[in-house]
């Protein structure tokens, strides 16, 4: 705590095992998430998605591929994408073949491909053992797809609040069945979540409510720190000036292509107001 003057931590979660270190500020600001522009429709049967690393240890994807050939087994109909890669993949590939389920597996995509996959879905499906505040359920609630999570050591919590913005489960594959056939027969209670979930990424996980957050620690920092002194440097212990950093330096277009949201960008226009 002699070296730090914040902590910045993405969830509550991970901000609690640092809470306890002195004179420190401890703020919880996630890496922020574009807003859509549309959000995926209900229909039903309905489309389940899961995208993430396909390796057993931490992602339980051998589990999460058993857990969606029974959904798609006991709600007839229902279909499923996973999307990505991993060490597990041809074993993924296996399951499903010998299962026959409607479950697709089209390796790993770039975003703007991943995000067209997610609109066609209308649930997202993450059974880990453990997490941070996985990108992944923040940018499918973000369109719309109702989460359906195992209740883990992370910051799930924060984003899957029970019968609000999706389920949180135990057991696998019933508690999951059970879900999917709620959100399958009842596509009001799937709108009133699917609502729910973009109210929440928009109010607290998007890029614009990330940047307020940054500018307001920064500016807490500002305000709150000592007076400044010089401190004796001999030229040769700094390092040499590398050109080829320059325009990073200069924060130009590199930080984001132009008109893209940029948290960098948000967070410099706000502390322009804030400390002038």
């Amino acid at each position: 705590q002699d070296r730090l003057s914040a902590v910045v931590c993405v969830s509550q979660y991970l901000s609690s095992t640092v809470s306890h270190v002195d004179n420190c500020q401890v703020a919880t600001i996630c890496s922020g998430t574009p807003l859509a522009d549309t959000r995926t429709c209900w229909r039903s049967p309905l489309r389940i998605a899961y995208v993430g690393r396909f390796v057993q240890e931490q992602k339980r994807i051998l589990d999460t591929t058993r857990t969606l050939v029974e959904v798609c087994r006991a709600v007839p109909g229902t279909t499923g994408v996973m999307i990505g890669d991993g060490p597990e993949f041809e074993a993924v590939q296996v399951m499903v073949r010998e299962s026959g389920a409607a479950i697709d597996l089209p390796g790993a995509l770039s975003p703007p491909q991943v995000l067209a996959t997610l609109r066609e879905a209308q649930v997202i499906l993450l059974l880990s053992d453990y997490e941070g505040l996985p990108t992944a359920v923040v940018e499918a609630m973000s369109i719309g797809l109702v989460p359906v999570c195992r209740r883990m050591r992370s910051g799930i919590d924060e984003l899957v609040i029970p019968h609000q913005t999706g389920f949180l489960v135990d057991e696998f594959p019933g508690e999951v069945v059970d879900a999917v056939q709620t959100l399958s027969r009842f596509a009001g209670v799937w709108e009133t979540m699917s609502g729910n979930c973009q109210t929440l990424v928009r109010e607290k996980f998007s890029i614009t409510s990330s940047a307020d957050q940054w500018a307001a620690l920064l500016k807490s920092l500002v305000f709150n720190a000592a007076d400044q002194c010089d401190i004796p440097v001999d030229a040769g212990d700094l390092c040499p000036f590398d050109p080829r950093w320059a325009a990073e330096d200069s924060r130009t277009g590199r930080v984001a292509p132009a008109g893209k949201p940029s948290i960098l960008r948000c967070i410099r226009q706000r502390l322009a107001g804030l400390l002038q």
